[in-house]
């Protein structure tokens, strides 16, 4: 009997998790103010899109060993993003982008290959990793790897400039007077080849 409880206790934590997670999605996006959704609404959306937060114990230091330790648990239990979309809004696009400066001083531009189908889906899951990624060593490292390929690609490289942007749709009353997405910086490194070194984004 004894174990009959912890085992219920154990599956309603770990459902508890799950749901302040989709809590935390899908209220990011109601208070952003792209949906459906009445204005004044949306500072409340905003008040529980924190408290979820706050319950997922993002409100502690990163150094945190409580805080570390539930990220661990989500991670290794694929909880640790909910599903977040929330119709009509079409959810925010990654892409990255590379400036190829060569020795002769010519300068190209490449984005990252990804052919339809499975592909495609990859190399969206892969630039959402980045996009979600809190730690910068983790983000730069992934870069890295990316502008490896690049560099064995195209010879007579002197370094690369990488962009990594996020496509944002309008918000649906602008979109009905036929506003476009428009496209942010977010991060920009300079890439050498052995090295990688963030920059500020230049300003739009």
């Amino acid at each position: 009997m004894k174990r009959d409880r912890v085992y219920a206790a154990t599956a309603a934590l770990h459902l508890s998790i799950i749901f302040a997670i989709c809590c935390r999605d899908t209220f990011t996006v109601l208070s952003a103010g792209q949906v459906l959704w009445p204005d004044a609404w949306t500072r409340y959306s905003s008040k529980a899109q924190r408290t979820s937060e706050v319950l997922l114990l993002r409100s502690l230091v990163r150094e945190n060993p409580v805080r570390q330790g539930l990220f661990a648990y989500l991670n290794m239990a694929g909880i640790e993003n909910g599903y977040g979309f929330f119709a009509p809004r079409v959810p925010d696009a990654y892409q990255l982008r590379f400036e190829l400066h060569y020795k002769d001083g010519s300068v190209g531009s490449e984005q990252l290959p990804g052919d339809a189908g499975v592909s495609a889906l990859r190399v969206d899951s892969l630039l959402d990793v980045i996009g979600r990624a809190d730690d910068a060593v983790v983000r730069e490292g992934i870069i890295q790897l990316l502008a490896d390929r690049i560099w064995e690609e195209h010879g007579n490289l002197e370094r690369v400039r990488v962009f990594f942007e996020t496509v944002s749709s309008p918000p649906w009353r602008d979109f009905a007077k036929g506003a476009q997405n428009s496209i942010e910086i977010l991060y920009t490194y300079d890439v050498g080849s052995e090295t990688v070194e963030a920059a500020a984004p230049p300003k739009q």
